[in-house]
């Protein structure tokens, strides 16, 4: 019987293997760089079942404004001072069988004011209209309004995928003490489109 890691190995070949055939069959080139968009939709906002210390409060809810577009806003509240002393860690997990796979793809973002990942613009656009205009951010409570969750799909997801139902976790920890200071989730489904395909109008 193979190794368990052997196995794994089996697995992820499989994997990438039925990605490529996907994209073929839906006539998409994964061969040329540049040539996927993501249509990333935003469902809903959910509490994690552990909030942490909630040093860190994230009041965060969708607004419909048209059918094509929904906008995040909220507030969000530092009781201690947010820096590169704080991590990110991003959780996403996939919709399958009636159940969530956790760890479908994991990262750390090691320094909160420097590294952005993948998600760099959406980071930034929050920063921008909730006024943090420079990190360290001094702890405070920032208002966010009219973020138009779109910008998601300029997103370079660095690893092959299906379109599917996602569950992003976001959690902060205070990377001295591993302390989990605040968890927020988002429900968003995604659909793969070329990247010549523009947003239309708002209506």
């Amino acid at each position: 019987m193979p190794s368990p890691k052997i196995t794994h190995s089996l697995c992820f070949i499989l994997f990438v293997i039925s990605a490529s055939l996907c994209f073929e069959l839906l006539g998409i080139n994964t061969g040329q760089k540049g040539s996927l968009q993501w249509d990333i939709n935003l469902k809903r906002v959910e509490k994690c079942k552990n909030p942490g210390t909630q040093q860190i409060v994230t009041d965060l809810r969708l607004k419909r404004i048209s059918r094509t577009r929904i906008d995040l806003e909220g507030n969000i509240t530092f009781k201690i001072d947010y820096g590169d002393n704080i991590k990110i860690v991003v959780d996403l997990s996939t919709w399958g069988n009636g159940g969530w796979k956790n760890n479908a793809y994991r990262f750390t973002i090691k320094r909160a004011c420097n590294e952005f990942s993948v998600f760099e613009a959406l980071l930034r656009e929050i920063r921008r209209r909730t006024g943090m205009n420079s990190c360290p951010i001094r702890k405070g409570r920032y208002e966010l309004k009219s973020l138009d969750t779109r910008i998601l799909n300029n997103l370079s997801i660095p690893f092959y995928t299906i379109p599917t139902l996602w569950k992003l976790t976001f959690s902060h920890y205070l990377t001295a003490e591993n302390k989990l200071l605040d968890c927020k989730m988002f429900i968003a489904e995604s659909k793969v489109k070329q990247l010549n395909e523009h947003h239309a109008d708002d209506e």
